[in-house]
C-alpha cells in the first residue's frame, strides 16, 4: 500500500525551477478549502499561490511577503527591531497621553527593555527571551515594583504592535511576576489632623495655607499646585444663619482646570486634570474662604519683595517668585512640618486619603466620598482611599449574639442529647416534611 502524503500546513512553501519559462516557481499553503472527496466525505484541501520569479533571491523574498500577510504582519516588521519599536510607541504616547506618563513609560522601556532587548526583531521575539529578561532583571536585585512596571509597558507596547499588524500575537501576554505588596496607607486621625491645623493656625509656615484647603478639599497635589485665582468662585450660594437676624452663610466654589506636574525635577503645567470628574464643582465653606484671602494678603507682600523677578501665573500656592515650588523645596518643607509638628510622617497626597477615612468615620456615605476624591470607580476609592478606625475594627469584632440574635448558646453550656422521639428545635426541609397540624 503506497505511503500517505502528509498534508502541507498554512506557510509551507516551496520553489523549483521551470525549464519551459526559464523561471523560478515559487509555491506557498495559504490555507484549507473543504470539498468532498472521492469517497463521498468531506475534506480539507490546501489552497495554494504561485508566483514565477527571475531570480531565487526574488522568490524567497515573495514567499516572505506571503507567510508575513499570513501572520497579519506587514514585510516592513520583519526588520524592525525593538528599540525601534521603543521610539515609535514613546512618541506616540507623548501625543496622546499625560507628560508625567510618557514620560514613565520612555523611562522604564529604555531602561530596563532597551538594554537587553533592543537589537531583537520583533519577528525574532519571543516568550521565552522576554522570561528569561525578568529573571536576569530579578536576579540583578532590580526593585520588584520596577520589574512588575517594566513588564506591563513591554506588554502594553507589544499590544501596540499588534494593533499595527507589527505582530500576530503579544509574545509577553502570558509572562508575569508575582505581584509586590502596595505600601500600607498612612493617615492622620481627626486628633492629629486638628493639631496639624491648629499648629498651622499659629505658626508662619510656608505650607500652611495649601494644608488648609488640602484638607477641606481633597484635591490632588498636582491639581492643589494648579489652582488659579480666577478658579475660585468667592460668592457661589448663599445659605440662611442657624440664627435669627444673622447674615446668611456664603459659600464659595471652586473648579480645578489645571495641574502642575513635574518631569525630571522640572515644573510643567498642563491644561487639564487627570479625569473629566476632576473638573466638578467644589464648594468652599466659610473658614476656607478666609484662608484663601490671608494667602492673598501673603501673596500680594511676596509679590512686592520679588519686584521684577515675579512671575505672574495666576497661581495660589507659588514660590516666593511667583513660579510652582521646587519638587524637591516642596517634599523638604513638608518633611519639616511633620517634624516640627510631631505627628507622624506622610505624604502630601495622604491628605486626600486623610480626608476620606474621617469623613467615612463621620457617616458620609460612600458615593459623596468618591465624588469627592472624583475617582471614576468606587472600588479605588474604598480599597486605596480609606483604612477602617480602631473602633470601626473594634466595632466589626460582633459578639455571637449581636451578630445572630438573642438565642444563640453560649459555647460553655452543655449540649443536650436528643433522642429518637424528641423534636429538636432546628428547622427542617425535605419532601416528608408537612405543616403542623
Amino acid at each position: 500500500m503506497p505511503k500517505k502524503s502528509r498534508r502541507r500546513s498554512p506557510g509551507e512553501s516551496s520553489i523549483e525551477w521551470r525549464k519551459d519559462r526559464k523561471m523560478f516557481c515559487a509555491r506557498i499553503v495559504i490555507g484549507y478549502k473543504n470539498t468532498i472527496g472521492k469517497t463521498g466525505e468531506p475534506t480539507r484541501n490546501p489552497v495554494r499561490v504561485s508566483k514565477f520569479c527571475p531570480t531565487k533571491t526574488e522568490a524567497l523574498a515573495w514567499l516572505e511577503e506571503q507567510r508575513a500577510k499570513l501572520k497579519r504582519i506587514t514585510p516592513a516588521a520583519q526588520t524592525i527591531t525593538v528599540a525601534q519599536l521603543i521610539a515609535d510607541y514613546c512618541a506616540d504616547k507623548t501625543t496622546n497621553r499625560a507628560a508625567k506618563t510618557a514620560r514613565d513609560y520612555k523611562l522604564y522601556l529604555e531602561r530596563f527593555i532597551q538594554p537587553t532587548l533592543g537589537a531583537v526583531r520583533l519577528r525574532d521575539l519571543e516568550p521565552i527571551t522576554i522570561r528569561n529578561l525578568v529573571k536576569s532583571l530579578q536576579d540583578d536585585g532590580t526593585v520588584p515594583g520596577s520589574v512588575e512596571r517594566a513588564l506591563r509597558y513591554l506588554k502594553y507596547m507589544l499590544n501596540y504592535a499588534v494593533n499595527l499588524e507589527l505582530l500576530d500575537r503579544n509574545p509577553a501576554m502570558r509572562i508575569s511576576v508575582p505581584k509586590t505588596q502596595r505600601r500600607p496607607l498612612t493617615v492622620w486621625s481627626a486628633e492629629e489632623a486638628m493639631h496639624a491645623l491648629e499648629y498651622a493656625r499659629t505658626h508662619t509656615h510656608p505650607l500652611r495655607h495649601y494644608l488648609f484647603v488640602a484638607l477641606m478639599t481633597a484635591l490632588r497635589r498636582e491639581e492643589m499646585l494648579g489652582l488659579r485665582w480666577r478658579d475660585i468662585d468667592w460668592h457661589h450660594l448663599e445659605r440662611p444663619a442657624k440664627r435669627k437676624g444673622s447674615k446668611p452663610i456664603v459659600y464659595g466654589a471652586l473648579i480645578p482646570r489645571q495641574t502642575v506636574v513635574y518631569i525630571g525635577g522640572t515644573w510643567k503645567i498642563q491644561d487639564r486634570t487627570k479625569t473629566e470628574d476632576s473638573s466638578d464643582v467644589l464648594l468652599l465653606e466659610p473658614e476656607i474662604l478666609e484662608v484663601l484671602r490671608d494667602r492673598q494678603r501673603v501673596q500680594d507682600q511676596e509679590r512686592v519683595n520679588a519686584k521684577s523677578e515675579w512671575r505672574e501665573l495666576d497661581l495660589i500656592f507659588t514660590s516666593s517668585i511667583g513660579t510652582p515650588p521646587s519638587e524637591s523645596r516642596l517634599l523638604a518643607t513638608w518633611r519639616e512640618f511633620c517634624d516640627d509638628t510631631k505627628l507622624p510622617p506622610i505624604r502630601l497626597s495622604d491628605l486626600r486619603a486623610t480626608w476620606a477615612t474621617n469623613a467615612e468615620e463621620r457617616g458620609v456615605t460612600g458615593k459623596a466620598i468618591q465624588q469627592q476624591l472624583r475617582h471614576t470607580e468606587y472600588r479605588t476609592t474604598f480599597d486605596r482611599y480609606i483604612r477602617p478606625s480602631q473602633r470601626k475594627r473594634e466595632l466589626a469584632a460582633l459578639s455571637f449574639e449581636e451578630l445572630y440574635g438573642a438565642g444563640g448558646r453560649r459555647w460553655q453550656d452543655e449540649p443536650k442529647q436528643p433522642t429518637k422521639t424528641q423534636k429538636t428545635d432546628a428547622p427542617t426541609r425535605g419532601k416528608n416534611t408537612a405543616p403542623d397540624e
